[in-house]
């Protein structure tokens, strides 16, 4: 073997060693520093997609496109996780708390997804998302009333704040963030062919 082939495959070596490789997603989006779009959902008017951040950290990531559909009842979350020690579990479960498990991890984990309404700070409201098991992961697939954001019929803006919490079985921990503006909007009592003016009364 020559010197530069032997020099190329320790490289590769080395690069092997240096850790597992990124998670694999082809539907993510990295993050800038550009601000956070405006993404618009028309009530009743078919759904509306976009890409979750790619994961920093961790072997967990949302390997979907998070897709929402906006009716008179609330808005319908729908977007499935790649987590291959997923375990259901609880946003605040007190065993699985760092300072309950201390140096020495029982295997506790805590796998899961919360909304916040308004803010992700300390004692801020949330709704836990109920998290439907698949192969290699889990799927999320619920309907949240208008009242969650304080929106009457839906129509206006709101924060859109999702939280994918992961734990894995050595006790280490990880979470993704989906932040977004959605403006909600109802065209429903317009026309496409007076430029959008309402309906005269009959």
């Amino acid at each position: 073997m020559s010197k530069i082939a032997t020099v190329a495959a320790l490289l590769a070596a080395g690069a092997l060693s240096c850790g597992a490789p990124r998670p694999r997603n082809t539907q993510c989006r990295e993050l800038s520093s550009a601000p956070r779009e405006v993404i618009v959902v028309e009530v009743d008017h078919g759904e509306t997609s976009f890409a979750a951040p790619c994961p920093r950290d961790g072997r967990a990531y949302i390997d979907s496109l998070v897709t929402l559909r906006a009716s008179s009842e609330g808005l319908r979350v729908r977007f499935t996780v790649r987590d291959v020690s997923f375990v259901p579990g609880s946003f605040r479960e007190p065993r699985c708390e760092r300072y309950q498990q201390g140096d020495h991890p029982t295997g506790c984990q805590r796998d899961a997804v919360v909304l916040f309404p308004a803010a992700t700070l300390p004692g801020a409201p949330y709704a836990e998302l109920e998290l439907i098991p698949r192969a290699e992961g889990y799927r999320v697939d619920q309907l949240f009333p208008w009242s969650t954001w304080g929106l009457e019929r839906g129509l206006g803006r709101l924060r859109f704040s999702l939280v994918v919490f992961e734990r894995g079985p050595g006790g280490e921990e990880n979470e993704l963030r989906v932040v977004t503006i959605l403006r909600v909007v109802d065209r429903r009592g317009q026309t496409s062919g007076d430029g959008g003016a309402p309906r005269a009364p009959p």
